[in-house]
C-alpha cells in the first residue's frame, strides 16, 4: 500500500484545494493513479463482487469449441436454456492467470495488461450486457481508494 499512497501524494499535491474535483478528474484522466487502479483492478479480480451471472439463451445457437484433446466439438445451446457464467472460476482461472491465487496488481500494468484475455477478467461483464456505469465506478472507486489510503494506515 506504500506504492498506493506515494502516488496518491503525488497526485493530490498537483491540486490547488482539496476539493478541486475539475482537476483532479483531469490528473486522473491523464494517467496519474494508474497503480492505484491496477491494485483496485486486481482486488475486483480477487474477490469478485457478483461472482456468477445467469442469462437465458434467446434462440438456438451452436458454438465451436476445442476440447482438452485439442479436438473441435460443436456445442448446442437450445433456446431457452440458462446458462451461467462462473466468473469467479474465469477470474481463477490458472490457464489465463499466472498464480491466480496471489495478489499482483502488476497483471493490469503494461504489458501484462495489454495481452491479456478480455474475456479473463469480467468484474462488469464484457460484450453488449456490460455494466453501462462501470467507467465512472472505476474512476470514483480510484479515487476513493487513493483518498483513504492517504489518510488511513491500513494494517
Amino acid at each position: 500500500m506504500e506504492r498506493v499512497r506515494a502516488e496518491a501524494e503525488a497526485t493530490f499535491s498537483q491540486l490547488e484545494s482539496e476539493d478541486d474535483e475539475e482537476s483532479l478528474a483531469k490528473i486522473v484522466r491523464g494517467g496519474s493513479l494508474d497503480y492505484t487502479f491496477a491494485v483496485l483492478k486486481e482486488a475486483l479480480r480477487k474477490y469478485s463482487v457478483v461472482p456468477v451471472v445467469t442469462r437465458s439463451c434467446v434462440k438456438d445457437d451452436v458454438f465451436e469449441v476445442v476440447g482438452k484433446d485439442g479436438k473441435t466439438q460443436r456445442l448446442t445451446v437450445p433456446k431457452g436454456a440458462t446458462v451461467v457464467l462462473n466468473i469467479e472460476a474465469a477470474h481463477n482461472d490458472p490457464s489465463v492467470w499466472e498464480e491466480p491465487e496471489k495478489f499482483d496488481p502488476e497483471r493490469f500494468i503494461g504489458e501484462r495488461d495489454k495481452t491479456r484475455d478480455l474475456y479473463g477478467f469480467l468484474p462488469f461483464i464484457q460484450g453488449p450486457r456490460n455494466c453501462l456505469g462501470q467507467h465512472l465506478a472505476l474512476l470514483e472507486a480510484r479515487v476513493v481508494l487513493a483518498y483513504l489510503v492517504r489518510a488511513y494506515d491500513f494494517r
